[in-house]
C-alpha cells in the first residue's frame, strides 16, 4: 500500500509539472489554472534537474494545498 501511495505521487508530480512547464494539452479543450505552482516556483528547480527528495515532494504538495485553499 506505501508503495503504491509513493508511486502514484511521483506520477502526478511529474505529470503535472511537466504539463505546466511545456504547455502541454493532456486533455483536448481544457483550460489549465496557471495559478496553479509549478515544480520551478515551489523548489527552485525543473522536475529532471535533481533527484527530489521526500521533503521537497511534501513542500510541493503542500504548496498545491495552500494555493487550493485560496481558491
Amino acid at each position: 500500500m506505501n508503495v503504491r501511495c509513493i508511486a502514484l505521487a511521483m506520477s502526478i508530480f511529474t505529470s503535472s509539472s511537466v504539463l505546466a512547464t511545456n504547455n502541454i494539452e493532456m486533455w483536448k479543450g481544457t483550460s489549465y489554472n496557471h495559478d496553479v505552482p509549478t515544480v520551478k516556483s515551489v523548489l527552485g528547480y525543473e522536475i529532471g534537474k535533481k533527484i527530489t527528495s521526500h521533503a521537497d515532494m511534501v513542500t510541493y504538495f503542500r504548496a498545491l494545498e495552500k494555493q487550493s485553499q485560496i481558491q
